[in-house]
């Protein structure tokens, strides 16, 4: 029972731990944002994330809601910072009790605000008390307390992280030995209460003491006014320097406190960002020029523009831009001074009149940007980066005294860098940009690699091969929850899906999407395909998505139970309640009208994609394997089928061959699909011997089996496939050849009135 942030890290280890949490009872989402959207709690999220039931009661002194928690019949309820009273009803239901985590060393600071008091007071040391509650203000007994000292540096939030870490440790070791427990009673005479804070001010008349506490306690909400202007401190050192209170003395903003001098290190004026001291110094005296800039073009304009004093390359280089900007820094003025060695080159760089660049800040031309876009050759090349990819590579390699942003999102990072250590930067802050740096270049260059590669008219494998991508999303987990995972995309663009409903992807989600993709990618007809753990156990086409989906899923209903369908056309109020019908993990489709997504959307844990195509044009596949990885074409090879038996097959049973044979390709090997009026109805994947996949495509199939196709992604080795397939009334089958034993396998199928096509072409799939 919790709702803040706080609670979060608690609900996450009883997730992982043995305990099982039958439900969590948090606030109800509250309008939030410009939009005043309803914002659910984090809390919330993860226990929908986990399938657990959330209640959001307004209040649980109501019978209905009482009657409802007991149905749940819990053994202990853990609270953290819940929000609401707890009725001796609702306190008496659970076997052990209801647990509290308070963050602090109760009796010291019972109430709403402990983590804030305890900072104000000036208290040395703080920790977690896990107390059983009673009809009292934290007033219970105390099952575990633990404490740690208090940090210089720590202030709200850092200080709520480690007694939220703290707490849920602390929780696992009280729960794991609940029976053995001895409550012991708190002495009220040592109480002493946290209210909630309500004023976050800095006032002049304030002594230094204080409201430096107030800038640890109310971070990052403590403000002081000056001249009519609201700025908040998030960060401020003091001094006992004294002048009249409440003015700025100097030009570094210090300001006169009650008893001492409040010196700023990092603010935020009403309605903006957080930024360095010197930059907002410089919006109140823009005459202050601290940092001499140089910059190109439009960089150039747009900072002048602004009132920044800067100075255009071209000037500082007495050297014009040329060739319509494709030329611009690729000069040694620029270059010397971004690469020299301060000492070792100090007099060189001097006599050649250049100044050394400690900083560069770039952008790269959106190259993959403009591949997406569909713009043609041309406009492509011009696209692609020169001045500024060297720019970042001579930065980079000069690290040890050169910083390089290479990413606008690493700006705020910088300017906290730059506040820490008086304007400058550490080595190690250097190297790790460096280390970025690189890697974007590395990246750049495997695209625009890829591009030229991708426009080539030679077929055979590349000498070089570029295998790189950047961060895009972190997972949950990987394939199990003990693994970390990430996706990574290999073009500068977003993953190429849609999500307009439901939990985020995971690890499995992309990979069973990936299996969907390459299937339903075969058939331009309404088709449908469900995917269980990367193997399809449904699919088929049909006159209409609803026709494909309700085929499919007669494949095998009871695997597609939390399985991944895609299918390749609109999702509508038919298909949608048809979807609805069983407990799915992914729907993907290239739309979904509005009335199916009302539909879906009551499934609040399965993800709705939108997949605009569903062509794969993918021309290589890689595996990592030891000591590097593979590189393969792409398995889309046209067949040509040779009938190789005396029986022979109607069209309707060709066309069911074929069938067959573009999902058995995606069917992990030795894989066996039997097939029916475009349906599959038995599917016989991943096992070491091929009678044995035979053997389980036909118990799935059952009595549909008769006058059903069969295809084999591999040669027939013995006669005994086409003997077994027999017996349930297969009367075709499709199947490279190849085999030592075909004419054996060809004289059973004949023995059995089986027609028999070979193509020609095997399609392992592992």
């Amino acid at each position: 029972m919790g709702s803040p942030g706080f609670a979060v890290n608690s609900l996450s280890l009883l997730l992982k731990s043995k305990s099982e949490v039958v439900a969590v009872y948090t606030k109800a989402p509250k309008p939030s944002g410009r939009g005043q959207k309803p914002m659910k709690s984090p809390v919330h999220v993860i226990a929908e994330e986990s399938n657990i039931e959330v209640c959001t009661p307004i209040s649980l002194k109501f019978s209905a809601e009482q009657e409802k928690f007991r149905n749940f019949k819990p053994d202990v309820a853990v609270v953290a910072a819940y929000g609401l009273i707890l009725p001796r009803e609702i306190l008496n239901i659970p076997k052990y009790g209801c647990i509290n985590i308070h963050p602090s060393l109760l009796p010291r600071w019972r109430g709403a605000a402990p983590i804030q008091h305890t900072i104000l007071a000036g208290d040395q040391e703080t920790g977690v008390s896990i107390m059983q509650l009673d009809e009292g203000l934290d007033s219970g007994p105390i099952l575990k307390q633990e404490k740690f000292l208090i940090e210089k540096n720590d202030n709200y939030k850092t200080l709520h992280d480690k007694l939220s870490k703290l707490g849920s440790d602390l929780l696992l070791k009280v729960l794991n030995e609940i029976e053995k427990q001895l409550p012991l009673k708190q002495n009220d005479n040592k109480a002493c209460y946290a209210d909630k804070v309500e004023d976050y001010k800095i006032y002049a008349s304030d002594a230094r003491e204080v409201a430096y506490r107030k800038v640890k306690a109310f971070y990052p909400k403590a403000f002081i006014k000056i001249e009519n202007k609201r700025i908040r401190i998030l960060d401020a050192d003091f001094e006992a320097l004294a002048s009249e209170q409440g003015k700025i003395v100097n030009d570094n903003m210090h300001i006169s406190l009650k008893g001492g001098t409040l010196i700023p290190k990092v603010v935020q004026m009403e309605g903006r960002n957080p930024c360095s001291i010197e930059d907002f110094i410089r919006g109140l005296k823009s005459s202050m020029q601290q940092i001499e800039t140089l910059s190109t073009g439009n960089t150039y304009k747009t900072l002048s523009s602004a009132g920044i004093k800067t100075q255009e390359v071209s000037d500082y280089t007495q050297f014009p831009e040329i060739l319509g900007g494709r030329v611009k820094t690729l000069h040694p003025k620029i270059h010397g001074g971004i690469l020299c060695n301060r000492e070792k080159h100090k007099t060189e760089i001097q006599n050649l009149g250049i100044e050394p660049i400690d900083l560069l800040i770039t952008n790269l031309y959106p190259f993959w940007e403009t591949v997406s876009s569909g713009s043609n050759e041309e406009q492509i090349i011009e696209q692609i980066d020169i001045g500024g990819v060297a720019l970042i590579r001579a930065a980079a390699k000069n690290f040890r005294f050169t910083s390089v942003i290479s990413s606008i999102q690493d700006y705020e990072a910088l300017k906290a860098e730059m506040i820490k250590n008086n304007n400058e930067t550490t080595l190690e802050y250097r190297k790790y940009l460096a280390t970025k740096a690189f890697a974007l270049t590395a990246h750049y260059d495997s695209n625009i690699y890829s591009w030229f590669l991708s426009q080539s008219k030679n077929n055979e494998l590349p000498e070089f091969f570029a295998l790189y991508g950047h961060k895009v999303q972190e997972l949950r987990y990987g394939e199990n929850p003990h693994q970390k995972a990430a996706f990574y995309s290999n073009q500068f663009t977003k993953y190429p899906l849609e999500k307009i409903h439901g939990k985020e992807l995971s690890y499995n989600n992309i990979v069973d999407i990936e299996s969907a993709l390459n299937i339903i990618s075969e058939f331009k007809e309404p088709a449908a395909v469900i995917i269980k753990h990367n193997n399809p156990c449904g699919v088929a086409v049909g006159n209409s998505a609803l026709e494909a989906y309700e085929k499919a899923l007669s494949c095998d209903e009871i695997s597609s139970f939390g399985g991944i369908v895609a299918l390749n056309r609109e999702i509508d109020l038919k298909l949608a309640e048809k979807l609805n019908e069983i407990f799915l993990e992914v729907v993907i489709a290239p739309s979904v009208n509005n009335e199916a997504l009302n539909i879906l959307q009551r499934k609040k844990n399965l993800r709705v994609i939108i997949h605009k195509s569903f062509q794969q044009n993918v021309k290589y596949q890689t595996k990592n394997v030891v000591g590097g990885f593979l590189v393969q074409e792409n398995n889309n090879h046209t067949i040509k089928t040779e009938q190789v038996t005396e029986c022979t097959t109607t069209e309707k049973e060709k066309e069911d061959l074929i069938f067959a044979w573009k999902i058995c390709k995606h069917v992990k090997s030795n894989a066996i699909v039997i097939a029916k009026d475009g349906c599959a109805i038995g599917i016989g994947a991943g096992q070491t011997s091929r009678i044995d996949s035979v053997n389980i495509a036909v118990k799935k199939a059952g009595e549909k089996c008769k006058g059903a196709v069969l295809a084999s992604d591999a040669f027939f080795p013995f006669p005994d496939s086409i003997v077994e397939s027999a017996k349930h009334g297969i009367t075709a089958i499709i199947q490279p050849g190849g085999s030592l034993k075909d004419q054996d396998v060809i004289k059973a199928a004949n023995e059995n009135k089986i027609a028999m096509f070979f193509t020609g072409v095997r399609s392992f799939f592992h």
